[in-house]
Order: C-alpha cells, then sequence, then structure tokens
C-alpha cells in the first residue's frame, strides 16, 4: 500500500495566530486529529494535534488524576 492511497487530500489549515480554541472547535466539528499550520503567504510551518492541545492544557499526567 502507498501513502497516496490513504492520505486525506481535503487539508485544512489554519494561520499561526489562530486561537487553541478555534482549532480545537475545527479538530472536533470536522472530526479530524490535526490540522495543517501555515504563514501568511500560505507556506506550511507546522502542523497542531489534538494531542499538542491535550499537552497544552494538562502538562502532566497527574492532573488527569
Amino acid at each position: 500500500m502507498k501513502v497516496f492511497q490513504v492520505m486525506s487530500k481535503n487539508v485544512i489549515s489554519v494561520k499561526m495566530d489562530d486561537s487553541l480554541e478555534k482549532v480545537a472547535k475545527i479538530l472536533f466539528s470536522k472530526q479530524i486529529s490535526g490540522v495543517l499550520v501555515v504563514d501568511e503567504e500560505g507556506a506550511l510551518v507546522g502542523i497542531v494535534s489534538e494531542k499538542d492541545i491535550y499537552r497544552m492544557m494538562y502538562p502532566t499526567y497527574q492532573e488527569f488524576q
């Protein structure tokens, strides 16, 4: 199996200065686990995932207990 056979073709991106709340709403509403982050010119600068957001909200495992 090749990557192109499973990859998403309708990619969603956000801007670097968008809020984490906005990104979380996009992830939830689109039922996806991550989005691309682009600069003002639309160039890829990173990726934000659900796990990244959880890590920011709960930096240590102890907070879940």
